[in-house]
């Protein structure tokens, strides 16, 4: 059976910097037991490349994955990042992407996606409205779109998709902006999480689509935010990742703590900390210990901001 792994994080092309991409590399290349698995960049990543030089640089990437992990990577894919893709247009680009892995996807059997979600929305709708990609299946993700104009079906895993409906407005969200005008950031970045909300409940509603075969969860909380119910949704339990760092704790006097053990960016609600535990200490008096590393200066910046107004 051959099965076709979307690397919607590019977990397998870039430095695996959090949790999904870890979990990716240390699951996918299990598969080989079972499939014989094809691996497909996202369609994001070729429409990130600029130039000759990046798009040779990504084919050399790619062929080394068969040595790494031991998928299949397809040449046409390869020869078109060589050949092709160095002359066209970033719209141009994308569509011939598309175009070619539709193409090449008459021979797998079902499509997978280890941490489906919306990521990058609005330049997905943007290449939409511009008439560079097919609107609006590829804005519910790359692997729903392959599947579903392929006549395929498709597996995913969620490791995302909570309760977002409070998430990242108020103070946070003008926090965050300021921090990303001074650190030159595009504030677009954080001006995305706004619409995160409506978008899940349009990825929710594709799960109830005949696209995907099966929807594989890793927590209680995503069952319950489900509101309308799933029925082919299967609740797994990972291993959970372990922070060696964490031990450099132990030398703290023993007492009670609130700890927070992540990656210290907005997602996973790092600029709420402070007001959270704000209102903890209030009641239990409790300190708070946080442990994970920043990946920008735009969410360090205004994490300190926020931490010194909270005291």
């Amino acid at each position: 059976m051959r099965l076709a792994f979307v690397d919607s994080d590019n977990a397998f092309m870039d430095e695996a910097r959090g949790g999904a991409e870890v979990h990716a590399r240390n699951v996918a290349p299990r598969l080989r037991k079972f499939f014989d698995i094809i691996y497909v960049p996202s369609a994001r990543r070729i429409a990130a490349l600029r130039g000759r030089e990046d798009a040779e640089h990504l084919a050399g990437t790619l062929e080394e994955i068969p040595k790494s992990f031991g998928f299949e990577v397809l040449h046409e894919v390869v020869r078109f990042m060589r050949e092709e893709l160095p002359s066209m247009s970033r719209c141009r680009s994308t569509m011939r992407y598309l175009e070619l892995i539709q193409a090449v996807s008459r021979d797998v059997d079902l499509f997978l996606d280890m941490d489906y979600w919306p990521r990058n929305l609005m330049p997905r709708v943007a290449l939409g409205v511009l008439g560079c990609v097919p609107f609006p299946s590829l804005a519910l993700g790359d692997v729903y779109y392959f599947a579903k104009t392929s006549g395929r079906r498709a597996v995913v895993m969620i490791q995302g998709l909570g309760d977002m409906r409070n998430r990242f407005i108020g103070e946070p969200l003008l926090t965050y902006l300021r921090s990303a005008w001074r650190y030159g950031v595009d504030p677009i970045m954080a001006i995305e999480w706004l619409g995160v909300g409506p978008a899940l409940k349009l990825y929710w509603r594709a799960l109830s689509s005949d696209v995907f075969a099966a929807v594989f969860l890793i927590s209680h909380g995503q069952l319950e935010n489900l509101a309308s119910g799933c029925a082919k949704c299967r609740l797994i339990y990972p291993t959970p990742a372990r922070d060696p760092g964490l031990r450099r704790y132990r030398r703290l006097p023993k007492g009670d703590y609130i700890a927070a053990a992540s990656r210290l960016v907005a997602l996973k609600g790092v600029l709420e900390l402070p007001r959270i535990h704000r209102r903890i200490r209030d009641e239990t008096g409790l300190k708070l210990v946080v442990t994970g590393r920043f990946s920008d200066e735009s969410t360090r910046g205004p994490s300190e901001e926020l931490r010194r107004g909270r005291g």
